[in-house]
């Protein structure tokens, strides 16, 4: 399988490929923005080094979004049979 979802059937050779919805992008991009500005709010109050803040970020943001993004996967983008 690859990270954009193309795979091929062990059992009948066929190609398939996951759908590339707006919806499912416009969910991912939106989670990540708003991790992001709580948690450089949250560090500017607090006055955190800006690189504990990245750190911060991705952690967080690895978290959340990788779980939401494989429910995401399963529920929004379905596979489908390319010819």
């Amino acid at each position: 399988m690859s990270p954009l979802g193309r795979h091929v059937c062990t059992t009948c050779q066929a190609k398939f490929s996951m759908a590339h919805t707006a919806k499912y992008y416009l969910s991912i991009i939106s989670i990540w923005l708003a991790i992001g500005i709580i948690t450089f709010y949250v560090a500017d109050i607090f006055n955190v080094d800006i690189l504990l803040a990245y750190l911060v970020y991705f952690l967080i943001g690895a978290l959340v979004v990788f779980p939401l993004d494989r429910k995401f996967d399963n529920s929004w983008r379905g596979t489908k049979l390319r010819k």
